[in-house]
């Protein structure tokens, strides 16, 4: 909005550049993770990814999703709860038996998030939340200098990860 307000009005020149924090988290991340042939994740695969992992657990984990796997919007509501976790900086060892009512419901969702951390780590695939905290690692990299001035939207909420990559710059 403030680009096309600012072109409107006939402004000749702004040195002004709009970029999301996961691409200026990519940019810092990229180099360290190609080092380590690591890609990004594509996120379009999400949905299709979490719902065949789903269906791909040991018989032997609780069933809370499972059965409900046929319906049509199973598979995007669990990717995107997946994703929260993860960009809240939750790995499935840290969701505590207690975050869900449902013993099962827990069981099987750390069961889900283990194994797409696992796909992650076999494929040598980063998710958003992997890119953020290895850019974390790397500060030093970013093109944002101190004398930078930084503009946020007001009223967006963004995730814990998110946030800290934020504060960090």
């Amino acid at each position: 909005t403030l680009a096309e307000r600012l072109a409107r009005e006939g402004t000749n020149w702004v040195n002004l550049r709009f970029v999301p924090p996961l691409d200026l988290a990519l940019q810092m991340a990229a180099p360290f993770l190609v080092e380590r042939e690591i890609d990004p994740a594509p996120d379009s695969v999400g949905a299709a990814l979490i719902m065949r992992l789903l269906l791909e657990l040991p018989g032997s984990t609780p069933s809370y999703f499972r059965p409900l796997a046929e319906h049509p919007k199973m598979a995007d509501a669990l990717w995107a709860t997946v994703r929260e976790l993860r960009l809240a900086g939750l790995r499935a060892m840290d969701l505590p038996r207690a975050a869900l009512a449902s013993a099962a419901k827990q069981a099987e969702l750390q069961a889900l998030l283990a194994a797409y951390e696992d796909h992650l780590a076999v494929h040598r695939l980063a998710d958003p939340a992997a890119v953020y905290g290895e850019a974390l690692q790397h500060l030093d990299l970013s093109p944002v200098l101190p004398h930078d001035v930084r503009i946020e939207l007001p009223g967006v909420i963004w995730a814990p990860v998110e946030r800290q990559f934020l504060d960090a710059l």
